[in-house]
């Protein structure tokens, strides 16, 4: 008879469960076919989580953008130019301009706010309102664009002619201004 510490009596499934090694390998082993077993689920039912998108979204025909057709600038345009020239950017009468400023110029200023001066429009020392130069950039039914020259006054010493952008927008059958903005191109630097 042996004196080991394994009995002949033991089976060897007892003896490969007790070595330390043979625990390790097993371990190894389980946990592969875990991690093949988890991948294979997750490959099984997450694998296309995608929606297809229909090759044909509708049986309605295609809207296509029809260009605006260009008009003649109304006198109204004009006027209300002149007007905002003569009261907003040179801060005169501001409650006459707040009457012909549209949403994106007023924001949330109160008439009383407006007619403070602290306004969103760019101010100029214009002269010579009644005979100011413009260009029509674009004129449509219900919105417009002019590039007008203004003149600094006399008394202005040092300040430049510039050309302004002012924008319209048709607001309830009646001509507002929606934009103004200088004209500006930096300076390109000179190599010296």
């Amino acid at each position: 008879m042996s004196t080991g510490t394994h009995t002949e009596n033991q089976s060897f499934l007892t003896r490969y469960l007790d070595s330390p090694r043979a625990q390790r390998r097993a371990l190894g082993v389980g946990l592969g076919v875990f991690v093949i077993g988890a991948a294979a689920l997750v490959f099984v039912f997450f694998r296309n989580t995608g929606h297809v998108i229909p090759n044909k979204l509708s049986n309605q025909p295609a809207q296509v953008a029809k260009p605006e057709h260009s008009v003649a600038v109304s006198p109204e345009i004009i006027r209300v130019m002149r007007k905002f020239i003569a009261t907003a950017v040179v801060r005169k009468n501001l409650d006459e301009a707040y009457t012909i400023v549209g949403p994106d110029i007023r924001g949330g200023l109160t008439k009383k706010e407006f007619e403070s001066g602290n306004i969103p429009v760019v101010p100029y020392p214009a002269a010579d309102i009644e005979h100011i130069p413009y260009t029509i950039d674009y004129s449509y039914q219900d919105q417009a664009r002019l590039e007008v020259g203004l003149n600094p006054t006399a008394d202005s010493a040092g300040t430049r002619r510039l050309t302004f952008f002012i924008g319209f927008q048709k607001i309830h059958g009646h001509w507002v201004v929606n934009y103004w903005a200088p004209r500006y191109h930096p300076p390109l630097p000179v190599s010296q």
